[in-house]
């Protein structure tokens, strides 16, 4: 189940989340800039994974 949610997770970080954020910033995104938003939400899922433990 664990790497479902990853999966899934992964799928909403791509597919949704990401696109968002260019769609509603007013200058574009740098590569790094994408890498720490995916770096932060990849620490806040695991943590929310963590507290269902």
């Amino acid at each position: 189940m664990n790497e479902n949610s990853k999966l899934m997770y992964n799928e909403l970080i791509k597919n949704k989340i990401i696109p968002d954020i260019k769609q509603e910033s007013d200058t574009n995104l740098t590569q790094e800039e994408i890498d720490l938003i995916g770096t932060h939400l990849n620490k806040e899922i695991e943590d929310l994974i963590n507290e269902e433990l």
